[in-house]
């Protein structure tokens, strides 16, 4: 007798083991003949505000599903619910399917809660497997943008407050976006602009309000797959695209309404990298990321009042450049000066056009940088110094040798076009038109070389080496 309990223990435990897992069997994966029901939800973005047509159909359909069998079973009641702060409205919900109501709603904890039932004798009115009950729900009024998950359950019976007779759900629940789809990608609302350089190699100018921070701010917007802005709250930031480019100050950034404004014009996107035809990517979790245009990090980069100057730019090989602005054309306007020694490059279909050594047989002259200024509505006056060392360079006996080379976007005397620009020497002012750019002054002095450029107001972005 004393053996017995001692058998009977692994029966005990094998069947706690067995009533413990059917029933996470049986929802994970509804057999074949089992009750299974699937729940689909049209249309899938409902546009705010909402006005009275603005409804979800939400389809409760008897299956046949994919890979379940048809029950055989019809089903005569159905629960539905979605978290009360949500912008569908339950307790206004309906069926128009015979013999169903939809019973008052209630609140359950976070949840709004109903129940459709069926009426009538028998399976009378119950949905029969291959066909669905479809349930329309209105939108609040007063909804805001967000996605709706719709949650049911389906029982074989039309007392919904019994307990078994369940039908399995197959598939996941449905989702109804209210304002704008899920988020799909990055769009740019301002792209990064040129900017000073923020670091030791900025060069200060008399009347140059220098712009150190991107201006206006960069801004990149979350939209859905459509373009439809996403206001949920995300993390966008910044990084180069396929440069060295140094980034600082606001490059990361939590979007408000959707969209991320990285700082402002006082604080916001800085470089201490010079150059020009930089990108970046702006970038949040999980979305395709947008790609920028191009912009400019300069030495000299800002707003000019009514005359402005800038003096000391000199480049890595010790190009010396000055530039004084004369006062705008245009009453009170305020224009962007920018103003580098080195930053763009002179091609060699440039040097083709234009060799400032001709007599170095096609070779690009090591110790010249090419200096640009752009300055709409002032005439400006450019002073350029190189050293004795380029000087020496070169097989140039003499100032009347050594030419100044420009690069710009309107035809000049004696200029080229290649590609996009106009290029070639510079001649004596008093050898050209009144307008056109030209050497006002050609020197040398102890054994460096000087010369004093005079470019009016004209459109584009001149080059000089």
């Amino acid at each position: 007798m004393g053996a017995r309990p001692a058998r009977l223990v692994p029966l005990v435990v094998a069947a706690l083991v067995l009533t413990a897992l059917a029933p996470v069997a049986s929802a994970a994966k509804p057999q074949p003949g089992g009750k299974a029901y699937s729940a689909t939800a049209t249309p899938q973005v409902i546009a705010l505000p909402a006005g009275s047509a603005d409804v979800a159909s939400l389809s409760l359909r008897n299956c046949g599903c994919t890979g379940v069998a048809a029950s055989g079973q019809p089903f005569a009641s159905a629960q539905l619910r979605v978290l009360k702060t949500e912008g569908l409205d339950l307790s206004n919900a309906s069926v128009s399917r015979t013999g169903w109501t939809v019973r008052p709603a209630a609140e359950v904890g976070d949840d709004v809660v109903v129940e459709l039932v069926s009426s009538g004798p028998g399976t009378t009115n119950a949905v029969p497997p291959g066909e669905a009950l479809v349930v329309t729900v209105p939108v609040k009024a007063t909804a805001g943008q967000g996605a709706v998950t719709i949650r049911s359950a389906v029982k074989q019976s039309n007392d919904f407050s019994g307990v078994g007779n369940d039908f399995v759900q197959v598939g996941t629940d449905p989702v109804v976006y209210l304002g704008a789809g899920p988020a799909d990608h990055l769009v740019w609302d301002v792209q990064p602009s040129t900017v000073q350089v923020s670091s030791s190699q900025a060069v200060a100018g008399a009347g140059v309000t220098p712009v150190v921070s991107m201006c206006p701010a960069p801004q990149a917007r979350v939209v859905d797959a459509q373009g439809r802005t996403v206001t949920a709250t995300r993390t966008v930031s910044l990084s180069p695209i396929g440069t060295t480019l140094a980034l600082g100050g606001t490059t990361s950034t939590a979007t408000v309404g959707g969209v991320a404004t990285f700082g402002s014009c006082a604080s916001g996107v800085t470089s201490s990298t010079l150059g020009r035809g930089f990108q970046v990517s702006a970038s949040a979790s999980g979305l395709t990321p947008a790609s920028s245009t191009t912009f400019s990090v300069l030495p000299t980069y800002g707003t000019c009042a009514a005359t402005c100057s800038v003096t000391g730019a000199v480049g890595a090989h010790n190009t010396g450049a000055a530039v004084q602005a004369d006062p705008a054309t245009d009453a009170g306007a305020a224009d962007r000066l920018s103003f580098g020694v080195g930053v763009d490059p002179w091609s060699a279909a440039d040097l083709v056009a234009c060799d400032p050594d001709p007599e170095s047989s096609g070779r690009a002259n090591p110790y010249r940088d090419p200096v640009s200024v752009e300055l709409a509505h002032h005439d400006k006056t450019v002073t350029l110094r190189w050293t004795k060392q380029a000087v020496q360079w070169a097989t140039n006996n003499g100032s009347a040798q050594w030419r100044v080379c420009l690069a710009a976007a309107a035809s000049f005397t004696g200029s080229v076009q290649v590609g996009s620009w106009w290029v070639g020497p510079l001649q004596a002012c008093r050898a050209v038109p009144v307008g056109d750019p030209c050497v006002a002054d050609l020197r040398r002095n102890g054994g460096e070389q000087f010369a004093t450029v005079r470019v009016p107001d004209r459109p584009g972005d001149p080059r000089m080496i």
